[in-house]
């Protein structure tokens, strides 16, 4: 059964909108593991899409590499929305936090007063509106924001406000050690992945889709992207060689056309959001 466009997700999904379900004057935070192209983005887009069905008022932002450099960047980008009420917090996290987002002069606030201001900023705002806030890739976003998301995934309990972070599995950062609940994205099982590989794998031999999946191991973005990969390798009138020992699942491309990647499947890269599940 698919779930709002998600194949072989309603467990994870039925978690996630659970919370938002369940949301009245109190909060949760829930952190999302998974492995490159596991699908935790396409789980996050689909939470948030139920956030804006149920009313919520949805902030979200995805870390990247490039502003990995620049201090508080991913928090300015995920409170843009309800920046307008800094006004009503008190003078000294009012003042923490427009130095923190350039907006006023002054000496570097201290972390602990731009945590706390956030943590206000998004309770007053939530006392009107109840929040959603959907995090991608917390592991590339600036380290201050990082480490404001974990202040903020602690203390939302006592708001209506419902706090999802993704990080990427091999990432040893705070917001994914702070005891937070977690989400375990897994591979998909057979039956599920041989749907997904079905959509991509028109015109394949019985031979390459039953290699696909046994490579892909169930991740959706590998389903995706090995079909291409074996279609190019045959075009180019190379043969597909055999298959190595496990590998990142978006690299797994490459095991069958080395001399041409596609840029989707660098596994330093996002894929486009018009393929595969991340």
């Amino acid at each position: 059964m698919a779930a709002q466009g998600l194949i072989g997700r309603d467990q994870e999904l039925r978690v996630l909108t659970g919370l938002i379900d369940q949301l009245t004057d109190s909060g949760a935070a829930v952190v999302v593991l998974g492995d490159p192209g596991i699908g935790k983005s396409s789980l996050l887009r689909t939470a948030a899409d139920h956030g804006r069905a149920a009313g919520l008022r949805v902030l979200a932002t995805t870390g990247i590499e490039a502003e990995a450099h620049l201090p508080f960047a991913g928090l300015h980008h995920l409170l843009r929305p309800v920046l307008g009420g800094v006004g009503r917090l008190a003078a000294r996290q009012r003042q923490a936090l427009s130095t923190a987002f350039g907006t006023s002069d002054g000496p570097p606030p201290e972390p602990f007063m731009i945590a706390l201001a956030a943590l206000n900023l998004l309770a007053d705002a939530a006392a009107e509106h109840p929040a959603l806030m959907v995090i991608d890739d917390v592991q590339w976003l600036d380290p201050p924001t990082q480490d404001v998301l974990t202040f903020l995934a602690r203390r939302v309990s006592g708001d209506p406000i419902v706090l999802i972070g993704a990080v990427r599995k091999g990432h040893d950062i705070a917001f994914a050690a702070a005891g937070l609940p977690e989400l375990d994205l897994r591979g998909l099982d057979e039956a599920f992945a041989r749907d997904v590989l079905a959509r991509h794998a028109v015109g394949l031999s019985y031979a390459d889709t039953e290699r696909i999946l046994r490579e892909a191991a169930g991740n959706p973005l590998a389903l995706v992207e090995l079909p291409l990969a074996v279609r190019a390798a045959a075009d180019a009138g190379m043969e597909a060689p055999p298959a190595g020992p496990p590998a990142d699942h978006t690299s797994r491309a490459r095991l069958h056309c080395p001399d041409r990647r596609p840029a989707a499947a660098d596994p330093g890269r996002r894929p486009d959001r018009r393929g595969g599940q991340r």
